[in-house]
């Protein structure tokens, strides 16, 4: 089964961070036999989630230090056989505009075979980037025939609004930046429920993310990318006597699963899937225990 067909079955994505663009082909594929494919052998996967890795400059230009998701997505497949993929694209970036996204999304469907994306907008709102809208790149995903989705922040003002939009331009699905508190998250599901039902639209699927932490310099490190941790949740987690965080992260992550699950009759019909992380390579054994607990406790 396809991905698409999956959105209303709890599917279960992995998350995958691509090497470095420097790497050497050896070095590559030692990476995906000792990460991705051992995630393979520990749990069910329905697809593998690989983020495009970017860094602004002052002027909001992109650096790309990373494999291309879609370079990387074929020599994973190569080495693991069929997998379902979902790749990245941060459409601001398409300096040409709405040409060059819709050559990227031919060359993405025809030359690597990837029919899964997710249009992810700028870091800043103070830039002007000079690609799409990721409204506009929803339509044109759409009308490619390219399952979309896009990213849903909680604590995002008007977030449930924005939702909606996205939707009604194409979006099949969500992925959430990584919740360490379910409040405010329930909040977004219970008021994109409403506004989806006034308006007739059908719900896309949410897929939850969480990863396992191990140090403080992992929470610094989620600080840094903008995660929203608060300071109840992170002085909870480090209150413990032991130095390292991974087992009462994994045990906050099923409860915030375990808590959105049971009050699931207030946000309606709304599919769920989760989107394991594990945001750097000494915390993806963690993440592999989290995964299978979380998808045991569901």
């Amino acid at each position: 089964m396809s991905l698409r067909e999956k959105l209303g079955d709890r599917p279960v994505m992995l998350e995958v961070i691509p090497p470095s663009r420097r790497a050497k082909e050896k070095s590559v594929v030692r990476f995906i036999d000792s990460y991705v494919q051992k995630a393979l052998n520990t749990f069910e996967i329905d697809a593998v989630n690989i983020p495009e890795i970017v860094e602004e400059n002052y002027r909001g230009r992109p650096l790309y230090k990373n494999m291309d998701p879609r370079e990387f997505s074929r020599v994973m497949r190569s080495i693991c056989g069929h997998q379902d993929v979902i790749v990245n694209k941060i459409v601001v970036h398409c300096r040409s505009g709405h040409e060059e996204l819709a050559e990227w999304a031919f060359v993405t469907t025809e030359d690597y075979g990837v029919h899964n994306v997710v249009a992810v907008g700028g870091n800043s709102s103070r830039h002007r980037y000079p690609g799409p809208t990721v409204l506009e790149a929803n339509r044109m995903m759409r009308d490619t025939g390219l399952l979309c989705g896009n990213i849903m922040i909680p604590e995002r003002r008007d977030e449930a609004r924005r939702m909606l939009m996205k939707t009604r331009a194409g979006a099949d699905f969500f992925t959430t930046q990584t919740i360490f508190s379910s409040s405010r998250l329930l909040e977004v599901l219970r008021t994109y429920d409403s506004l989806c039902k006034r308006r007739d639209v059908d719900h896309a699927t949410v897929f939850l993310s969480f990863t396992p932490v191990s140090d403080q310099n992992d929470l610094d490190f989620l600080h840094w990318l903008g995660v929203e941790i608060d300071p109840e949740t992170e002085r909870g987690l480090l209150a413990g006597e032991s130095k390292d965080l991974a087992r009462p992260s994994i045990d906050l992550a099923l409860a915030n699963w375990r808590r959105i699950l049971s009050e699931s009759s207030s946000y309606g019909g709304i599919p769920l899937g989760l989107n394991i992380e594990y945001i750097t390579r000494h915390n993806f054994d963690d993440a592999l225990e989290m995964g299978k607990r979380l998808i045991e406790g569901g």
